[in-house]
């Protein structure tokens, strides 16, 4: 968390840490998608056999939150990259940072 006072950054989980568990919340979000999808092709298909009122109101009910479950499964599916991104930031500004202290001389004090 970042302090305003001192401009100190720390970081609370490894990047290592970070790419598993991203990599876990895309791989359910994937699949909570692949269930809505799946859900969504049954009701659809019900149009053949349920008739009449009750199916009308039930397929009505759902369409209108058909909008609203979409938008939450993109953005469950965003959050992932997000992290993963962080992530590669992170590794990759520590090889720098390693890499630019290494090339610094050691005898700057005589």
């Amino acid at each position: 968390m970042a302090n305003s006072i001192t401009g100190t950054v720390e970081v609370k989980v490894r990047p290592d840490v970070l790419i598993t568990q991203a990599e876990e919340v895309k791989r359910l979000a994937n699949d909570m998608k692949k269930n809505f999808s799946e859900m969504d092709d049954t009701l659809r298909k019900t149009n053949s056999y349920w008739i009449g009122e009750a199916g009308e109101i039930h397929r009505k009910l759902y369409n209108d939150q058909k909008d609203d479950i979409d938008k939450m499964l993109r953005r469950l599916l965003e959050h992932p990259d997000d992290l993963l991104m962080i992530s590669q930031n992170y590794s990759e500004s520590e090889r720098t940072n390693v890499a630019t202290s290494v090339s610094l001389p050691s005898d700057v004090i005589q």
